[in-house]
Parts: C-alpha cells; sequence; structure tokens
C-alpha cells in the first residue's frame, strides 16, 4: 500500500476499497459479513483486531493485549505488541498510519478536519516519544486516500479553524476549497518529521467513485450509523 513501509516485511498495512462493501460498525449484518470476509482475506484474526469507535476528536489510546477490543470516544490507537491489528473507519476523512522503526512501535488515526484542527497528529507522536522513546527523525508516516482540495469545498466560517494555514484555503469560482494535505504537512513539518518520511496516496475519494465511498458525494447529512465507509487497518504480524 505504501513503499514507504515495504522494507519491513512484518508490517500489514490495509485499506479496504468500495469493492469490499462497507465496512462500519452498525447493526447492519452485512457489515459485519464484510468485515469478517476482509480480515479472512488478509489472514487476520478477529481477535487480535483493536477497533477504535471514532468521535473527531484528538483522543488516542495506547493498546495492550490486556485491553478491551473497542475503544469508544478515541480517534488514535498506539501499540509497540506484535500480532495487535489496530482499525478505524473512514469515508472522506483520512487514516493516518505512523510506524517508528527503531522501536518496532505504530499508530494508526481517523484524522478529519475537526482531528487536524485539535492536533491528533501532534498528540500520536508526541505519545510516541514519552512512552516509547521515539524520534520525530525516525518516524515514518503513511497516508490514505483523502479529499482532494478540488472536491472539498467549504464555507468562509469554515476558515476560521485554520486561521494559521491561510495556504490551506484556495478560492475558485467564488467559492472556498480546503487542502486538508496542506494542514497534515504543515503539521508534520512542524513536529520535524522528515518529508522523506512521509508518503501520501495520491487519490481523492470523493472523485474516485467507483473505488471510494465518500460521505460528501454520497451521504452527506444522513444518520452517521448509516454511512458507508472503508477500513483500515495496521498492525505488526509475529
Amino acid at each position: 500500500m505504501f513503499k514507504i513501509f515495504e522494507p519491513y516485511q512484518d508490517l500489514v498495512t490495509l485499506f479496504s476499497l468500495k469493492e469490499d462493501g462497507p465496512m462500519k460498525i452498525t447493526d447492519d449484518k452485512r457489515n459485519f459479513t464484510n468485515r469478517q470476509a476482509f480480515l479472512n482475506k488478509n489472514n487476520i484474526d478477529e481477535n487480535n483486531l483493536y477497533v477504535g469507535r471514532l468521535q473527531h476528536t484528538k483522543n488516542i489510546v495506547l493498546v495492550n493485549t490486556k485491553e478491551p477490543k473497542v475503544f469508544s470516544n478515541c480517534d488514535g490507537l498506539i501499540t509497540n505488541q506484535v500480532n495487535t491489528y489496530l482499525s478505524f473507519t473512514v469515508a472522506d476523512c483520512t487514516a493516518v498510519y505512523l510506524f517508528d522503526p527503531e522501536n518496532k512501535v505504530i499508530g494508526l488515526l481517523h484524522a478529519g478536519w475537526k482531528g487536524l484542527k485539535e492536533e491528533i497528529i501532534r498528540n500520536a507522536i508526541e505519545l510516541m516519544k514519552t512512552n516509547f522513546n521515539s524520534k520525530s527523525e525516525n518516524i515514518l508516516v503513511g497516508v490514505s486516500a483523502i479529499m482532494c482540495s478540488k472536491c472539498y469545498e467549504v464555507q468562509p466560517d469554515f476558515m476560521n479553524n485554520f486561521s494559521n494555514y491561510p495556504n490551506a484555503f484556495i478560492a475558485k469560482d467564488n467559492k472556498i476549497f480546503f487542502d486538508s494535505k496542506n494542514v497534515i504537512l504543515s503539521q508534520l513539518s512542524s513536529l520535524n518529521i522528515k518529508e522523506s518520511n512521509i508518503e501520501f496516496i495520491d487519490e481523492c475519494t470523493y472523485c474516485l467513485a467507483d473505488k471510494y465511498f465518500s460521505y460528501r458525494r454520497d451521504q452527506y447529512g444522513c444518520d452517521p450509523q448509516a454511512i458507508n465507509a472503508m477500513m483500515a487497518v495496521f498492525g505488526i504480524k509475529n
């Protein structure tokens, strides 16, 4: 999935596609079937899957194998345990994969605009440093498909959320568009993450209707429980 992670054969980096079906945890049994099929296809035991029930926060949980398998009110998971697979669902928000190869620590973040505003990436990297002795210069970052700046239209008052990032907004045809990639890069740069250690999947969830689910394109304003979403998974196999 990410070339930056290819040298590390023990890493498992996954991101489901529209063809795999909706993955959000709901009462819909079809979603459960889709999740199970995706995990089976990738040889992951469901008993080793740790799931964050996202709330668009900067909250992060440090996972060990004694923890429960599902965490409410969190948008980030970090672990150094092998055979422990971290997971979130995303629609237009992005999944951010963090890896410290020196200390064998991984992190998976659900990063929507609210999480970026609250600086969830900074929170995660600081936790990696504090709890696992990670160093910025060693951390590798993979960023999943994300809604591009040509599609991410916002209202003028939205700009107040990112007043420190003037280059994250593009005015065109009397409309304003948000470049979340710019914010992610700016935040990583401020954390001294090397540009050569960052890789984006250069695809847009909104543009590629046959490949990705998109909340904004297909489901804007619907019941959150009804959102169709992809599943991100990150783990270190034994």
